[in-house]
């Protein structure tokens, strides 16, 4: 059996080898300091016997000198063999709390990945509320917008419809009932009727009625009348040349009986001979009633008129 085989089988086979080895360098020591000092009898007993005591010396201090030479190589390779096990040690402590480091830094790593999942949550969240309230306000602020650009459009429209009007551009000699029927038409024809749809403001009404009475207060009758005596004195006062577009424009409005006064004279107006005309109508009437009445039923019916459109869409 080798010596591997026995370091491997018996650990405690090192120590003993160097033991033995150690004892026989002092022995050998300790032998070649008696032959030195054997003295005269000593080196006579070796001629005797044939044995040369230089040759001898000298092979015990060549064994002696191999033998310390093994020692020593044997010592630095257990020193070695020492530091490296040192150094394993060592190695394996740094990496026993490179590892703990490691586990320390993926726990901090998790508890940081959590973290940031948290917080990117809530960036998110925050971001989803920010978006919701900023397109609210965009929203609010587009209607406003819309609102006032539906005002400033009517407005527009009312003073440039109106001014024509009075400025006697537009239905100029035709009868004050037909002239205002035309004019609450036209203006209830542009942006005045959408902006009474969506914002229910119902002011250029009662605008239209006060314009108008200030611009011809001169004008308009003074005293009571029926409804029958205001169609009569209408088609009278209509001239010859206006008279076949005044029956064209009153024809093609066809307000239904819930407005009555357009109802009657967008029907009665067109007869000649009208089917039906009371003995003693009521003289009920007067200038102020008639226009306020004529802008309300246009204004309604318009309106009632834009409702069902929507509805059909």
């Amino acid at each position: 059996m080798n010596y591997s085989a026995i370091e491997e089988r018996i650990p405690l086979a090192n120590d003993q080898l160097l033991i033995d080895l150690a004892n026989s360098i002092h022995t050998n020591q300790s032998l070649i300091a008696y032959r030195a000092n054997r003295g005269f009898w000593g080196r006579l007993l070796d001629s005797l016997t044939g044995r040369t005591y230089q040759q001898d010396t000298l092979l015990a201090q060549n064994l002696t000198r191999g033998q310390e030479a093994l020692l020593s190589i044997t010592n630095e390779l257990i020193e070695k063999l020492q530091f490296n096990e040192y150094a394993l040690v060592t190695t394996q402590h740094s990496l026993r709390e490179t590892r703990e480091c490691l586990v320390a830094t993926q726990h901090s790593l998790r508890e940081t990945r959590e973290g940031l999942n948290h917080n990117t949550q809530a960036l998110n969240s925050l971001l989803n509320s920010l978006i919701e309230t900023c397109d609210r306000k965009f929203q609010e602020q587009e209607k406003r917008i819309a609102t006032l650009e539906r005002r400033v459009t009517a407005r527009e429209d009312f003073d440039r419809i109106f001014s024509l009007w009075r400025s006697g551009q537009s239905y100029h000699d035709l009868p004050w009932a037909i002239q205002i029927l035309f004019l609450a038409r036209e203006i209830y024809n542009s942006s005045i009727a959408y902006l009474e749809l969506e914002q229910q403001v119902t002011y250029y009404r009662d605008l239209l009625v006060n314009e108008i009475l200030a611009h011809q207060r001169h004008d308009l009758p003074k005293h009571f009348f029926s409804t029958a005596t205001l169609l009569k004195v209408t088609r009278q006062a209509t001239a010859q040349e206006d008279t076949e577009i005044v029956y064209d424009i009153l024809a093609s409005c066809r307000y239904s009986d819930s407005y009555p006064l357009l109802h009657n004279m967008s029907t009665l107006y067109c007869q000649q001979q009208p089917s039906f005309v009371p003995q003693h109508p009521p003289y009920t009437l007067d200038a102020k009633e008639v226009i306020q009445r004529i802008v309300h039923e246009t204004a309604a019916a318009t309106l009632h008129s834009l409702q069902s459109l929507k509805s059909k869409e």
